[in-house]
């Protein structure tokens, strides 16, 4: 029970092990701490039951003694409570608290609370904490109530100490069986993926026999060009290495550490590093043959300002020159947006995210409204792309546009079980299912697929006739689904519901149309496939409706083709593509890592990746997972602002999460500067630094960057 109680803790469901699960999926990596067996067995257990049994014992006797000794006794007054009299007849300050703690303490003893954990009182009143708590030159409280809290409180510690153990052994047996169960199962069904033939071609490499393999392959290609070699990870590196690492041939490795943002899928950066460390030569391009030679030299003001723009002094920044020869257009390349904080909050703090999110989409939609209306940019609304981080700053964006009658068209990793249309179709679904329902029924109808607006709804309702003629439509689609399936059910719903007509009435209709339909492909194809009928296909479409919905490649939206539309993308799908104008609103995210498990690249064993299980929360590895997460902060926003070729805007400012991110780092005061692969917690670090800053002083730091810019920067307020 002890146990239980522990990883309901740290483990709410087995749903939070699904990360862990799929996580064992990746790429090779190490796990710290080891935990070789079980932590936890029974006798682990024995010696907590037996300090609680003692516990209970003296405390019976005890207590009302020694809560009385407590109430003079010269013990801190913050923690304790202060023992000055207050209004005639009252109880001291001190009395309450320590009221309190002994109520706790009894209700415990009693049994009304869990026998694990033991209440908090508990180590307040142990020996320990009073002796830690006495002022000085009085004596410490002593009684055996005391000694017992203090004895039940270490056999918890030590307690709590194996049970953590143990759960790291479980995780690492989970992952250890999902890897060993993947292999079983994908061995059982004949199928390989990509990773499975790299990591084949790797393990035949590795054999002793592998000699005619490497000269087979040897003999027909001479050299090989790898092209985005950031991307790689270990075992790529070491497949190519065997190959063509060999006199007489070509290994050539071609990428841009500035620009490895695919670390969530398996992308290791580190790799690339040692891989550039052991190549005999390297070559650097400088010429930029996208964009503006204004905007260049911006982004070369930016990231040339600070020793180790990139955090890893081992990726270094050389300043780019443009290939291009035409008169840039008048004006700054980069405009620098300011959000200030005394325009929001009085009381001085920073903006809340939310907030800032608003305020910026909102002021980005303006500009981009007044440019393609009557500004320079009139008609040409295809020629701007909104650069955002992630699905539901897309969202903001594509909702903000919309209401300011702006066309936009939104690009993204997102689920299209994610959108509104998956839900309205579920619904629906559900009424066709059971169409003698009339809640479902009523829901279905409600909703935009059908089209019935309150009054409407209520009107049929109130007429039988009418209502009697929609369920008999309902009817009629439910046996057609039973004799035919479901795509000739959907398409006989489409047509005799209109839901394309009625869609497309609406300013993004192309785009919900578009969701429909491709929710009825994967539906049909997860009928065919898996032999699902009726309930089990509605189940099917409700699970994937769920957090961890499946977000492979095939369910990404699908979105419609508009030219003339503003082009709202994500950083990572960005990659590798141009816009002549640029927006990046939201490039101000946190370098943190929330997460109990987390991977990091540990230094002491040559930046293997390596997974942490042991939940501790203040893990000298978390900060080599942080600095990591600010690395790739700042290559995701040179990633943003080099996919623009003649303007770009960025915005900056008080805001909460902003503290430790990319801009945060670029921006910081040089002289707090130290060796980013040395022992520098720069997350702590950029957040004393940036709460130790005003408005007043980042404008500052912000017309300092744009004056070493020559004309290329241009800071102006949030509009």
């Amino acid at each position: 029970p002890e146990f239980i109680r522990f990883m309901r803790a740290q483990v709410a469901s087995p749903e939070d092990l699904r990360s862990l699960a799929r996580a064992s999926t990746s790429a090779e990596f190490g796990i710290t701490p080891r935990v070789d067996g079980p932590g936890l067995t029974a006798g682990s257990v024995a010696g907590f039951r037996g300090q609680r049994r003692q516990f209970l014992e003296t405390w019976a006797v005890g207590h009302e003694e020694a809560r009385r000794l407590l109430l003079d006794a010269g013990l801190n007054a913050r923690i304790y409570g202060a023992t000055t009299k207050g209004a005639p007849g009252s109880p001291t300050d001190r009395q309450m608290k320590i009221q309190g703690l002994f109520d706790l303490l009894s209700a415990y003893a009693a049994g009304a609370l869990p026998d694990y954990p033991p209440v908090p009182a508990l180590e307040r009143m142990a020996a320990s904490t009073l002796a830690h708590y006495t002022l000085a030159r009085r004596p410490t409280p002593s009684h055996p109530v005391f000694d017992a809290c203090e004895s039940l409180h270490r056999a918890r510690t030590e307690l709590d100490q194996r049970m953590n153990s143990h759960l790291i052994y479980l995780k690492s047996s989970l992952i250890g069986f999902v890897q060993a169960e993947l292999e079983r199962r994908k061995a059982e069904k004949g199928v390989l993926s990509f990773d499975d033939l790299l990591r084949r071609l790797a393990r035949a490499l590795d054999r002793r026999s592998s000699i005619a393999l490497v000269e087979a392959v040897r003999r027909r290609y001479r050299a090989a060009l790898v092209d985005e070699f950031q991307d790689t990870d270990e075992l790529q590196h070491r497949v190519f290495s065997k190959l063509f690492g060999a006199p007489g041939h070509l290994l050539f490795m071609i990428g841009d550490p500035k620009q490895a943002i695919y670390g969530f899928r398996g992308a290791d950066i580190f790799s690339y590093l040692r891989a550039a460390r052991d190549a005999q030569a390297c070559y650097t391009l400088t010429t930029n043959w996208r964009s503006a030679p204004a905007l260049v030299q911006a982004v070369n003001t930016l990231f040339s300002r600070v020793s180790a723009p990139f955090l890893f002094s081992r990726i270094q920044f050389f300043p780019g020159r443009s290939a291009r020869r035409r008169p840039q257009q008048p004006g700054a390349a980069l405009n620098l947006w300011y959000l200030d904080s005394r325009r929001h909050r009085s009381e001085g703090g920073p903006v809340g995210k939310a907030q800032a999110q608003l305020h910026i989409a909102r002021a980005v939609t303006g500009e981009i409204r007044a440019a393609t209306t009557h500004g320079a940019l009139a008609g040409r609304a295809g020629e701007i792309a909104v650069l955002v981080r992630t699905n539901r700053e897309a969202r903001l964006m594509k909702a903000q546009l919309a209401g300011a009658g702006v066309p936009s068209v939104l690009y993204s990793t997102a689920s299209v079980f994610e959108s509104p249309e998956a839900a309205e179709l579920l619904a629906v679904l559900s009424a066709v299912a059971e169409p003698q329902n009339p809640v479902r029924l009523k829901s279905a109808l409600s909703s935009h697929l059908l089209g019935l607006a309150a009054d409407a709804l209520a009107g049929e309702d109130a007429r039988a006739e009418v209502w009697e003629n929609r369920i008999r439509r309902h009817w009629a689609y439910l046996a057609l689904w039973r004799e035919k399936g479901f795509m000739p059910m959907f398409r006989q719903l489409l047509t005799g519901e209109a839901v394309r007509e009625r869609l497309l009435a609406w300013p993004d209709g192309e785009r919900r149309l578009t969701n429909v339909l491709h929710l009825a492909e994967l539906l049909h194809r997860a009928a065919a496939e898996s032999h699902l009928g009726i309930s089990g296909l509605l189940k099917w479409l409700a699970r994937q409706l769920g957090v961890e919905a499946d977000r492979s490649e095939e369910n990404q939206l699908r979105l419609e083709s508009d030219e003339q539309a503003v082009k709202i993308v994500t950083i990572h799908r960005s990659k590798g593509l141009e816009y002549p104008i640029v927006y990046c609103p939201f490039t101000w995210s946190a370098s943190e890592v929330r997460s109990d498990d987390f991977f990091f690249h540990d230094p002491q064993a040559d930046f293997r990746l390596t997974l942490e299980l042991s939940g501790d929360r203040g893990s000298p590895h978390r900060r080599s997972a942080r600095s990591e997460a600010l690395a790739e902060n700042l290559r995701m926003l040179y990633v943003a602002l080099t996919r623009a070729r003649e303007h770009c805007t960025l915005v900056w400012g008080r805001i909460n999460t902003a503290e430790s991110s990319a801009l945060a780092y670029l921006l910081r005061a040089e002289a707090a500067a130290a060796d980013a692969d040395g022992e520098v917690d720069w997350i702590e670090h950029l957040k004393a630094e940036f709460k130790a800053t005003d408005d007043a002083q980042w404008l500052e730091r912000l017309e300092a960057l744009a004056d070493a810019s020559g004309g290329c920067i241009q800071v102006r307020a949030l509009p």
